[in-house]
């Protein structure tokens, strides 16, 4: 970026009329991106599990394993990478975002990546955290890796409820991911407690 910014002086000159932002405006762009984000992300990830060329041509190689781990973020086709960034690129430019805001942002999105696909639930995991089962988390999508349905949100879980994308079998109380007999005949095991080898599933890790 320096040397981009070196040789483009006319960027390095409009990042510097933002001038420092607010503890809101981070705040905002940061939280509205994830909201903008998880979105369009929801939209075009639905798309590509229901029309079946695009899920053969673009999303199955994200599909080849059905358990998580960290690694499976980014084992994605190119159309995919392509996709994924172009979304959070638009997202930001968007909402206007500042470009420190867009620094904490890029961050922030790589952690819940590779939260979202580390098999785990930690008791600061935002699933664990976020109040009346908002944030979807390994729970939900380790559910879908290994059924190919339901939960395609990345990150929260309003419009998988809303369009009746989410398997309430699997739903424990206050709406967190939780096995119950039912999702183990739908194929999904129980958390277990973590063991020296790597767990296939969701481990929840008790504090």
């Amino acid at each position: 970026l320096f040397i981009w910014d070196r040789c483009c002086p006319r960027r390095a000159a409009k990042i510097a009329t933002w001038g420092a932002p607010t503890l809101l405006k981070i705040t905002k762009d940061v939280l509205g991106g994830l909201l903008v984000y998880d979105f369009w992300f929801t939209i075009c990830h639905y798309t590509l599990h229901k029309i079946q060329p695009l899920y053969r041509w673009f999303h199955a190689k994200h599909h080849e394993t059905r358990e998580v781990r960290a690694c499976e973020q980014v084992h994605l086709t190119g159309v995919e990478e392509v996709l994924d960034v172009g979304i959070s690129i638009l997202t930001l430019n968007f909402l206007r975002a500042h470009p420190f805001s867009r620094s904490i942002y890029n961050v922030i999105i790589t952690f819940l990546l590779t939260e979202l696909h580390s098999g785990y639930a930690f008791p600061w995991s935002p699933q664990m955290v976020v109040p009346m089962g908002l944030w979807n988390g390994s729970y939900g999508h380790q559910y879908h890796h290994r059924t190919g349905r339901f939960h395609y949100q990345k990150f929260f879980c309003t419009i998988d409820r809303i369009f009746g994308w989410v398997d309430r079998s699997y739903l424990g109380r206050k709406g967190r991911y939780y096995s119950t007999p039912e999702a183990e005949v739908a194929n999904v095991e129980a958390p277990v407690t973590p063991q020296l080898s790597m767990a296939p599933v969701p481990v929840r890790v008790e504090g």
